[in-house]
């Protein structure tokens, strides 16, 4: 049966009622905070509005960092690679270059040992030398002038440490010593004058060569006596770069040792002595003036047989 219009009048005043009681019994509630105040801001369609359009623009702000952090690192991994490869071709360069110009600064024969100074120049004045070949083609020839210099070493061993000493003495202007006392060599001869004029390679330059004695005799007659003075040089550890043929008016009445006072040591001078007593005495031990010297490097001497 329907309610009357009293009767849903009275339902709503029971209802009103007793929600006022309700009200009446809670405890007053507080003031909201700031975080709900926020969070029904952003409940609105302006604050959801806005708070999209800053997450959307941090998004893309992230995604463009991110992309430029990755294409940095794959530039420093690239720039990374590229230096590898460089100094890999640096290295094959080197040693190529090694590789060509060793073989013909060692070598017996002295075109072939002009040849090799001559294509080291050449590198050194066309591009510059990098250290890294220097001191490896510095090493390599330090290393042979070491294995021919000792006691036992080969035939061999022997020839490639005297040719080097020929091409650095060369180099420094030792024949200077010679020439300052009037020789000059005949066709054929093997001395230090057979090699390039100057030598400017650094890595040439920076050898250290041992003792060393170049034979100078006025006569074919004195030959096995220059080779048996060699041969006992050899023994005693001496590099011993050749014998030249100088003119008979150039000969001294008696043996001689030639040499620079300031850039023989004693020992060696003692060394070399000993070695040549029980074949050539006497032996004079002839120091030459510094005029004479001009750029000999350290450790040249000279063994001039008397006829």
């Amino acid at each position: 049966m329907p309610l009357t219009e009293d009767e849903r009048q009275r339902l709503r005043d029971e209802e009103l009622y007793r929600a006022q009681l309700r009200r009446e019994m809670e405890p007053p509630r507080a003031p909201p905070g700031a975080l709900e105040r926020l969070s029904a801001f952003f409940e609105s369609k302006v604050g959801f509005w806005l708070l999209t359009t800053v997450v959307a623009g941090l998004a893309v702000r992230l995604s463009a960092e991110f992309g430029n952090w990755i294409n940095h690192s794959e530039l420093e991994q690239r720039a990374k690679a590229e230096q590898i490869r460089a100094a890999a071709e640096q290295s094959r360069q080197e040693l190529d270059t090694v590789m060509k110009i060793m073989p013909l600064l060692v070598s017996d024969q002295p075109a072939q040992g002009r040849l090799g100074v001559v294509l080291l120049n050449s590198v050194a004045a066309a591009s510059g030398v990098q250290k890294g070949t220097v001191d490896q083609i510095t090493a390599a020839l330090q290393s042979v002038v070491a294995l021919g210099a000792a006691p036992d070493a080969s035939p061999q061993a022997r020839a490639q440490a005297d040719q080097v000493a020929r091409l650095l003495d060369a180099g420094s202007g030792t024949a200077a010593v010679a020439a300052g006392n009037g020789a000059s060599g005949a066709s054929g001869a093997v001395t230090a004058a057979a090699a390039p004029a100057r030598v400017a390679a650094p890595a040439l330059q920076a050898v250290t060569l041992p003792a060393r004695v170049y034979v100078q005799i006025g006569s074919e007659e004195r030959r096995p006596l220059a080779q048996q003075a060699l041969a006992a040089l050899q023994q005693a550890g001496v590099l011993t770069p050749g014998i030249e043929r100088v003119p008979t008016r150039s000969v001294p009445a008696r043996h001689q040792l030639r040499y620079c006072p300031d850039k023989v040591s004693q020992d060696t001078l003692q060394q070399v002595q000993q070695a040549l007593a029980p074949l050539l005495n006497p032996l004079d031990m002839t120091p030459l003036k510094p005029s004479q010297c001009g750029n000999v490097r350290p450790n040249h001497l000279e063994l001039w047989l008397a006829d």
